[in-house]
């Protein structure tokens, strides 16, 4: 409707996302406000002479919502788009004998099972270059999951998430979870220190000085 904002959270630079084919969708953003939780994504949005306001993703209370599992029967949970890139990591995880999980549409209860379940969440970007995929992250820090991430020299990222993964570039991440599946004491560490990092990233401090400015 008329004088709707419209919150971006796709990745705009990099190739290959379903937005990209159908056409239109930067025409839409340029008739109405726009806000984004990437500047990486506003430099590429200012470069197309479309204005867009920053917002950066955090954390709220109602996010965690899932207890600790003393027994997970799962070393890694993927859920996202199965693209090449993720596919070869994941198949690599396969050829080092870890249980792998790949979800490809769950949502709710079944994510939260899988999740519940699991040693750890891996993150792999769909493609290049890439912000930093906090809505996936930002679930399994709020519940003090282990993540394995990828981040590449140019991956945008917020400051005070520069620790709160096991982040490799993409050909270092299979073994970076191998030794993570083995290692109870360094997971819960990296898991803390995610929950810790983003809990002060508070959300509601995020809109303050956007709402109502028009």
């Amino acid at each position: 409707p008329d004088g709707a904002i419209i919150f971006n959270l796709e990745q705009l630079e990099a190739s290959g996302y379903p937005w990209q084919k159908t056409g239109g969708y930067l025409d839409l953003l340029k008739k109405f406000e726009v806000w984004d939780f990437s500047l990486k994504n506003i430099d590429f949005l200012i470069s197309r002479n479309i204005k867009a306001a920053f917002l950066p993703l955090g954390y709220v209370p109602e996010m965690s919502r899932l207890t600790q599992c003393s027994s997970p029967t799962t070393d890694v949970l993927f859920y996202g788009a199965l693209t090449p890139r993720r596919r070869r990591v994941l198949d690599a995880l396969d050829g080092k004998g870890l249980k792998v999980i790949r979800l490809e549409k769950a949502f709710a209860d079944d994510r939260d099972q899988a999740l519940y379940d699991s040693k750890m969440l891996i993150n792999i970007h769909h493609s290049l270059p890439a912000s930093l995929e906090i809505v996936r992250l930002g679930y399994a820090l709020a519940n003090e999951r282990a993540v394995v991430s990828e981040l590449n020299p140019d991956t945008y990222h917020y400051p005070e998430l520069s620790s709160v993964c096991a982040y490799g570039q993409v050909d270092e991440l299979a073994g970076l979870a191998e030794v993570l599946s083995h290692d109870v004491k360094r997971r819960e560490k990296i898991a803390r220190q995610g929950f810790e990092a983003f809990k002060s990233l508070k959300l509601e401090d995020s809109p303050v000085g956007l709402v109502g400015r028009r």
